[in-house]
């Protein structure tokens, strides 16, 4: 059996374990010796051995990522996995919980800035629907096949099977909440506009749980942007879920300069929608001062 020294053992790690993704076996085989050699050597010298999930990977991410809430695009993608994301456990997969989100086919790009984000090249799938209500709906999915991430969003209110059950969110400082309230409204909430007689008006909606919309509604109303709690209200009596609105031009912008305010990341329809609310009201008060 080959014998190295400790700063070949070290290269050997960096170059073909880390670097190429090297197993055990196929270092054995490189090296002409027994492939436990290695690893004896890796956990004497105290190097990371990698688990079965490390084994089995084919793609990379940053699976600390969501560790610590700590940066506005980190709040941003943590509200918009509340909103329209999920995790899943499945056995076949070893036991491996996966990160999932799907969206419609026209929002592609924002899956590529989440996988930038996270530093990943996993591939974004395409696909259409077959069956249902929306047959021949295209959209497309990402999965991150990572049990740190996964633990990570569940310890911050992310859970399985959240749709009925989640809560308010948990480890977001006080700053960076109206960065997750931005995530949450890009993947569960609405910019609408209705033409009524006195022209185009603009209303903000949220859907989840009752516990995550009076949350938001009390930072809202914290921060001054609302003044008061909106009733909340199911589409039919048995749905869990309910919805709350607030609309009207000013109102309307009020809100969206506060989520979208110093904000690098947001879902790109929604904010064309904030630009064209400021670009009508520019055109209101040009008209005014005419």
């Amino acid at each position: 059996m080959g014998k190295f020294t400790d700063e070949q053992i070290i290269k050997i790690y960096n170059e073909d374990y880390i670097g190429k993704h090297m197993g055990g076996p196929a270092l054995g085989k490189k090296y002409n010796c027994n492939h436990y050699y290695f690893y004896e050597a890796f956990k004497r010298l105290k190097l990371n051995i990698r688990n079965n999930q490390d084994k089995n990977r084919k793609y990379y991410c940053n699976s600390d990522y969501f560790e610590t809430i700590d940066t506005e695009e980190k709040a941003y993608w943590l509200g918009f996995l509340y909103a329209d994301g999920y995790i899943s456990n499945p056995k076949k997969n070893n036991n491996i919980k996966r990160v999932g989100i799907s969206i419609q086919e026209r929002d592609f790009q924002h899956l590529e800035k989440f996988r930038k984000a996270i530093s990943s090249d996993i591939p974004i799938h395409h696909y259409e629907v077959k069956q249902g209500y929306h047959i021949g709906s295209k959209y497309c999915r990402i999965i991150i096949s990572d049990n740190k991430m996964a633990e990570d969003l569940i310890f911050h209110g992310c859970i399985e099977h959240k749709s009925n059950i989640i809560g308010v969110p948990i480890g977001i400082p006080k700053d960076l909440e109206r960065h997750f309230i931005r995530g949450f409204m890009d993947g569960n909430g609405s910019i609408s506009i209705n033409n009524s007689k006195y022209g185009l008006s603009y209303k903000i909606r949220f859907t989840s749980t009752d516990n995550v919309l009076k949350w938001i509604m009390n930072h809202l109303i914290k921060y001054k942007i609302i003044d008061k709690e909106y009733p909340l209200y199911k589409r039919k009596p048995t749905h869990i879920v309910s919805s709350f609105e607030f609309g009207g031009n000013n109102l309307a912008k009020k809100y969206l300069d506060y989520i979208y305010e110093d904000a690098t990341i947001w879902l790109d329809r929604k904010h064309d929608r904030y630009i064209e609310l400021l670009n009508l009201i520019k055109q209101k008060e040009e008209k005014k001062h005419a």
